[in-house]
């Protein structure tokens, strides 16, 4: 450890670490490159505004303003399917690095994934979602690092509240209701241990049958304005989750459920908001929760956020730069010919293990085993 002490600007480091790195040093080559053409050009241009910090911070809110009034104009709990399906398609369109995903899709989320009973086929999958925290022990614990990380998370919220223009008494109340909603939805949740036993997640209903345990929330609507296929088959994954989110809609008030939703969509967008929304966000999540104790640079986030959107132009570039005919022929994959007189490995030699010799290009090495 002392020899090799894990840098400021990470959680984790090791030999998968070096290689990305090596192959992000590449990647942000080619988007820096001038006169970027053909695919790539969406993809360095994506690039080049993530790094304009400048006008990130000029715009402030606005890029995000219509999102937030859209939250503001909801008036009473009878809107939500619509909003909600919005923000969740938001969600599921703009992945956010770093961020993980029960943090961007309030509530639950809906996807399509193999049939439990028949994995050739796929099927309508509602699981929990909407936890700003990990997992459901940093809402249940009661030892004293817990209890601490959950007043911090609190003091983060309303600080994030605050950026995104709520007084701070606003914010207090806010911070408050987004603690109480998420620990509400994660005290029902399972804990890791009970996930892991064989059939707990896996609850075969009907969309009536969906619709009967939150009677508050009208699912066709939602599944309407997610633009979704028609489906009468889904899986529930934790049912006692959609009990509890029920129990919030029939209870929590609209000025909560408001703030709740708008805590996460700032939050979901904060490394794109201005520079104060990034720095609280890695103070809280990083820093504070994980003891990551600098940002990693500007040009990483961003070139991972293009990597999300631009992944395949990106990708052929790579493949184009570190693989050009010239430094890396066929022949020499198919023969192992040499090179500056010297032996080279072919593709052969490097899938095989020690002890026979290569039969693609004679060389002591192994066959398959």
């Amino acid at each position: 450890m002392d020899a090799h002490p894990l840098p400021a600007d990470r959680q984790s480091f090791g030999r998968t670490n070096e290689i990305r790195d090596r192959n992000d040093v590449i990647l942000r080559r080619i988007l820096e490159r001038p006169r970027a053409g053909g695919d790539l050009r969406e993809a360095s241009n994506y690039y080049a505004a993530c790094m304009d910090t400048g006008a990130i911070n000029a715009k402030g809110l606005a890029p995000l303003r219509p999102e937030l009034d859209r939250i503001a104009a909801l008036t009473d709990k009878s809107g939500l399917p619509e909003l909600i399906a919005h923000l969740h398609m938001m969600a599921a369109s703009n992945p956010a690095s770093g961020i993980g995903a029960a943090s961007t899709f309030p509530f639950f989320q809906l996807v399509a994934r193999n049939d439990p009973a028949d994995a050739s086929h796929l099927i309508a999958l509602v699981r929990p979602q909407g936890l700003g925290l990990p997992d459901r022990d940093y809402y249940t614990k009661t030892d004293d690092r817990s209890v601490r990380l959950r007043a911090d998370y609190r003091v983060h919220v309303a600080r994030m509240l605050v950026l995104a223009g709520a007084t701070p008494a606003d914010a207090d109340s806010g911070a408050d209701a987004v603690l109480r909603i998420e620990t509400a939805l994660a005290t029902a949740r399972l804990d890791a241990t009970a996930q892991r036993v064989p059939g707990s997640t896996v609850h075969i209903a009907s969309v009536a049958d969906l619709q009967a345990l939150t009677p508050s929330f009208d699912w066709r609507r939602y599944v309407a304005a997610r633009h979704a296929p028609p489906f009468d088959r889904l899986n529930i994954s934790q049912p006692k989750v959609v009990e509890q989110f029920e129990l919030l809609l029939a209870g929590a008030a609209i000025g909560d459920i408001k703030q709740y939703l708008r805590w996460h969509l700032v939050h979901s967008a904060a490394a794109m908001l201005p520079k104060a929304f990034g720095d609280a966000d890695f103070e809280f999540f990083n820093r504070v929760l994980l003891g990551q104790q600098d940002q990693q640079p500007r040009w990483r986030l961003c070139l991972n956020q293009t990597d999300e959107f631009f992944g395949d132009a990106l990708g052929k570039a790579f493949v184009e730069e570190t693989f050009r005919p010239r430094s890396w022929p066929p022949s020499r994959i198919a023969s192992g010919i040499r090179t500056n007189g010297a032996p080279s490995k072919c593709f052969g030699c490097l899938v095989r293990t020690p002890s026979a010799t290569c039969s693609a290009c004679a060389t002591p090495k192994t066959r398959a085993t």
